[in-house]
């Protein structure tokens, strides 16, 4: 998934500065320590909390995955040092608020405990002549199957789950016969006697099939009859967002909305309910080789409501610092999982990066801090690549167990971060 988000941030990078970024002082003004000792001074000044001393949960790192980076490690809480050690920070609350997933009658209570789903899978060989779904299971991280696509069929663009764990849809782009890159969706399913197979669905002919269209996300709706594709339109001078739905067996006609008159992107798509689909929203966009702004957005729509205007989608919460690279809502109003970076100085080539991988309580402010990384760049590509270091891929079905490249593939609910065994190797994408 690096691969897709490096190519957003160098659309963003692309933008005119003629739209410009509201004033913020989040972008950079502040050196990383100044930020940390904001965060601490705001936290000392805070009601004491009754609530027990944050955990400390460690990750092993997998270094085939790490070759090349420059890795330097800053938490809010007491450090595991080690090179082959992740220091995870858990509890940590930058503001304060209710806790996710309460219930009405109990507003004190923590979400009740899901188990986890029984298969993960992940795309092989993003650049191989024969790329592939492999399936795995969650508690071995064991591949159960291997499902190759069509000679010809790369690079992945994106995966999705359905509600029921035993089928995953994976968004590809083939060649056709006028020589254009168009998507086609592919559907692995379990069957009832325990095999995995995967086929070709005809859904993929309602999606736009001119060459200045990509799909940048795809979600499953709970009953599973209707997907979602987040795409981006490249017919103007600017890249405009648009959200599509269409029926997962390919009948009727697809929906769309669009934003055509804001600069924008719209990122991972997931269905919160059989019709609201929230996505990440980035408009404001502006850059260049020297500079870079822009807001992100965590946003909703109602996909059961007349219109057309992506712009009419209600706002779940705003990144209050740096820019959200990923991010997933859970459903009915659950947390949101996401990655929050922010690079200082935000003018030049070289700088730091500051990565968060953190959870958010829509319609509230701040955020819980999981973990944080912090490393140099000295290009526009190290940038980029540090600015992914952790990156959200979806969540399961109950939407308490989020999937996460922290480089490693890896699981994260709001009480810490720990990771999947059995993935050794490099993977393109991935999903549960």
């Amino acid at each position: 998934m690096k691969g897709e988000r490096m190519l957003v941030n160098q659309i963003r990078e692309l933008m005119e500065p003629s739209n410009p970024v509201p004033a913020a002082g989040h972008q950079g003004e502040a050196p990383y320590q100044a930020e940390i000792a904001a965060l601490l001074t705001e936290l000392r000044s805070a009601p004491p909390e009754e609530t027990e001393p944050a955990l400390v949960d460690p990750v092993r790192d997998r270094p085939n995955r790490r070759r090349g980076r420059d890795t330097a490690w800053r938490v809010l809480a007491p450090v595991l040092s080690g090179l082959a050690v992740i220091a995870v920070v858990t509890s940590l609350t930058v503001a304060a608020g209710r806790g996710p997933g309460r219930s009405k009658d109990d507003p004190g209570a923590p979400p009740a405990s899901a188990a986890l789903p029984r298969y993960f899978a992940t795309v092989i060989g993003r650049n191989a002549a024969k790329p592939a779904l492999q399936i795995h299971r969650t508690s071995t991280g064991k591949v159960v199957a291997t499902l190759p696509f069509a000679a010809g069929e790369s690079p992945i663009r994106t995966i999705a789950a359905d509600s029921s764990g035993h089928a995953f849809y994976v968004v590809v782009e083939v060649v056709n016969k006028q020589e254009r890159l168009v998507p086609a969706i592919y559907r692995a399913q379990l069957s009832v006697h325990g095999d995995w197979a995967i086929t070709s669905l005809p859904a993929a002919k309602l999606l736009p099939q001119a060459a200045y269209f990509q799909v940048g996300g795809i979600g499953v709706s709970p009953d599973g009859s209707r997907l979602a594709l987040t795409m981006e339109n490249y017919r103007h001078s600017r890249v405009r967002a648009e959200l599509v739905v269409i029926r997962s067996d390919g009948k009727g006609a697809a929906r769309v909305w669009s934003a055509l008159s804001v600069p924008s992107l719209a990122l991972d798509p997931v269905w919160t309910d059989n019709h609201d689909v929230a996505f990440l929203w980035q408009d404001h966009l502006t850059g260049s080789e020297i500079r870079f702004g822009g807001r992100s957005q965590e946003r909703s729509l109602d996909t059961s409501l007349p219109g057309s205007s992506l712009l009419a989608a209600k706002v779940l919460i705003t990144s209050p610092t740096g820019v959200m690279e990923t991010a997933f809502a859970s459903p009915h109003g659950g947390p949101i999982f996401a990655t929050i970076a922010n690079d200082s100085p935000a003018k030049g080539v070289i700088g730091i990066a500051n990565v968060r991988l953190v959870w958010f309580t829509p319609h509230e402010n701040g955020f819980t801090i999981l973990a944080i990384h912090k490393a140099r760049y000295n290009s526009l590509s190290g940038r980029d690549k540090a600015d992914l270091f952790y990156q959200v891929l979806g969540l399961d079905r109950s939407g308490q167990h989020a999937l996460v490249d922290s480089p490693n593939l890896g699981m994260m609910n709001i009480f810490k971060l720990r990771p999947l065994p059995g993935v050794h190797r490099s993977f393109a994408a991935a999903a549960w």
